[in-house]
């Protein structure tokens, strides 16, 4: 619609970002968010919305527990908390499952993986396969982002997340023994409640 903000004449753009008085725009509610002074104000709101025009949009979608819930992690609990168990048992509800469970932070899976398979957490961190059970079941059943999940276990990139819980599904299908272990640890998971 323009190139620069500024430019479109339909929008109260240019009110928030001139000092000078404005009669019709109320500018110090969005101010007050951007900055800690009405002096600072249209300078701020300036730097914040250019900031949006460079930086790739994110997905909100990406922290989505269950596939359905966005939000932190005590948000999600309270979400979870007012479903109750005959919702979560209709057919049409999607990701059930993890519905039911309480929502598990990076350290709570990786002690989770780490007591049922009976090995040290740095094995869980640092050595596959085990490394790729708690990713998987991290995505799955956290409201973590795949960037979060990569940082916590060594530097592994977003797309590298991706591909590893990918990889897992895939295994799952041609390897019996890897998906009952799986089924079995989301049983477990399911179990896991507060």
């Amino acid at each position: 619609m323009a190139e620069r903000p500024e430019s479109y004449r339909y929008s109260s753009y240019r009110a928030f970002i001139v000092s000078k008085a404005e009669g019709l725009i109320f500018r110090d509610l969005i101010w007050g968010m951007v900055a800690k002074g009405k002096k600072d104000g249209a300078r701020s709101y300036r730097e914040f919305v250019e900031a949006g025009l460079i930086e790739k949009l994110k997905n909100p979608f990406e922290k989505g527990y269950g596939g359905v819930i966005l939000g932190g992690k005590t948000f999600i609990e309270e979400v979870l908390h007012q479903l109750n168990d005959q919702d979560l048992r209709k057919k049409e509800i999607s990701h059930r499952r993890a519905l039911g469970l309480k929502p598990f932070d990076i350290d709570e899976m990786v002690d989770f993986v780490s007591n049922y398979i009976k090995i040290s957490r740095e094995k869980v961190q640092t050595t596959f396969p085990y490394k790729g059970y708690a990713v998987y079941l991290t995505r799955k059943y956290t409201p973590i982002s795949n960037k979060e999940i990569g940082r916590y276990f060594g530097g592994i990139s977003y797309s590298a997340i991706t591909k590893i819980g990918t990889r897992i599904k895939e295994r799952m299908k041609r390897d019996r023994n890897l998906r009952e272990e799986i089924i079995q640890l989301q049983e477990r998971l399911s179990r896991v409640k507060d």
